[in-house]
């Protein structure tokens, strides 16, 4: 931490001398011209960036977890966490229900916890590990599951495609549909 670090007051707690100094590293930033740089340097910008994402995430998180543990909605008059979050961030209550139950399914040591905070993986592909966690088998733990590679071939998610038509519906593509839903969807297409 460098000279926020010093310009603050005496007693600020250090999570929000932490957000001081991201929010000056953001400004900086913010002040440069991408445009006048080469690709090397985009490109390594670009994956640093998103590894700082996924760290931001992982604090996040911890946060939410730590909010989650001490009952600190109740203090607030929220009814759980998540609709605290949801309150103080301006965020979607279902997105915050989401992040809650990541907080909540992050145990700290464990390997996706640890690459969260490193950064090697995201937000996202946690949730997608810790849901697939949930669902191994009795006697098959995380860890055990990664020393297979059962985990390891995640991918991140992806969205599914879509194709938009004339009247503003939105058309779900996917090569699992049945035969009798592709009559239906390229009846709809003719219609159009």
């Amino acid at each position: 931490m460098t000279a926020l670090l010093d310009l603050a007051p005496e007693g600020t707690p250090p999570p929000l001398l932490a957000t001081a100094e991201i929010h000056a590293a953001i400004d900086l930033l913010a002040g440069v011209v991408f445009e006048s740089y080469e690709a090397d340097v985009l490109a390594s910008a670009l994956i640093e960036l998103k590894r700082a994402e996924s760290r931001l995430a992982a604090c996040k998180h911890r946060i939410l977890r730590a909010a989650d543990t001490t009952r600190v909605a109740a203090a607030f008059g929220a009814t759980d966490t998540s609709s605290w979050a949801a309150l103080l961030t301006h965020t979607d209550a279902d997105i915050s229900a989401r992040d809650v139950k990541l907080a909540r399914s992050l145990v700290t040591g464990s390997p996706t916890y640890v690459a969260l905070e490193a950064g090697d993986i995201s937000a996202d592909h946690a949730r997608v590990i810790t849901t697939a966690t949930t669902q191994l088998p009795d006697g098959l733990t995380q860890e055990d599951a990664f020393s297979r590679g059962t985990l390891t071939r995640l991918e991140s998610p992806e969205p599914v495609p879509t194709t938009p038509t004339r009247r503003g519906k939105t058309l779900h593509r996917s090569d699992h549909t049945r035969p009798r839903d592709r009559r239906c969807a390229r009846k709809q297409r003719h219609q159009i």
